[in-house]
């Protein structure tokens, strides 16, 4: 198996690349009364047809999100987890944040933690990644845009005032605590790709105990932290993590 991820990028990036034409007949449908919902399912199902058959060449295990519990972690070595649509309800409306994350899983001892993670935004044309010990990454691969990855780091700002919050639309009340300052995407991958990036300070959603452990390595190899509280996963930089926990005691 190889070594990196250019496998999981060319893999996640061959899957998805129908959801661009998709994207904009859903705009199209916008206006219509059309069921989208229909339209959203299908593409879903192809998606996770073509990433079962691209990552199977590599993995045995693969564990799609829809048919996630506590018997499917029962595997040796490792695991591809797959969440074919983080932000659906933003693709059905034609918004373009939404994702498909591929974690790789490893268990070792019986302990069970994340090895990469690759976040791909087809419409946005963005590749997030990380792995373990390696940092993490953006690659960006619209005709715009040209050149290698570029290095991601989170935000340096320290006052507590100037922090941007991003959130979906139920972790709002925990969110207003933290900042005035709040954007709500409903989509955990992009609030998270913000936060790496330095565009945004904070970014809560709810936990997964699963799925988060990616998500953690992706803002720990970006220079970043995060915690648990009341089962919502909150991430920021180092210099905000504590004042964050003070402000949500």
């Amino acid at each position: 198996m190889q070594n990196n991820t250019d496998f999981l990028t060319d893999a996640i990036r061959g899957a998805s690349k129908f959801l661009h034409r998709d994207y904009f007949e859903l705009e199209n449908l916008q206006s219509s009364e059309k069921n989208t919902k229909i339209f959203v399912d299908k593409a879903k199902q192809r998606v996770a047809e073509n990433l079962q058959k691209s990552l199977s060449k590599y993995y045995k295990n693969i564990i799609f999100d829809n048919e996630l519990k506590s018997q499917n972690l029962n595997f040796n070595d490792s695991a591809a987890l797959v969440n074919v649509l983080d932000g659906e309800k933003n693709f059905e409306r034609a918004i373009p944040f939404f994702a498909l994350i591929v974690t790789i899983l490893t268990k070792k001892h019986d302990v069970i933690s994340a090895d990469k993670i690759v976040v791909n935004f087809p419409v946005l044309g963005d590749i997030y990644y990380a792995e373990q010990g390696k940092g993490a990454w953006l690659e960006r691969y619209s005709s715009n845009f040209s050149g290698g990855a570029v290095r991601l780091r989170v935000s340096v700002k320290n006052k507590l005032e100037d922090r941007l919050v991003c959130c979906n639309y139920l972790e709002q009340p925990l969110a207003v605590k933290i900042s005035e300052n709040i954007r709500v995407f409903e989509s955990c991958a992009y609030q998270l790709a913000l936060v790496v990036s330095g565009k945004a300070d904070v970014a809560l959603f709810a936990n997964n105990s699963i799925f988060t452990q990616g998500f953690e390595m992706l803002i720990r190899e970006s220079g970043g932290l995060s915690y648990i509280k009341d089962n919502i996963f909150i991430a920021s930089n180092f210099q905000l993590q504590e004042k964050i926990k003070q402000v949500l005691v």
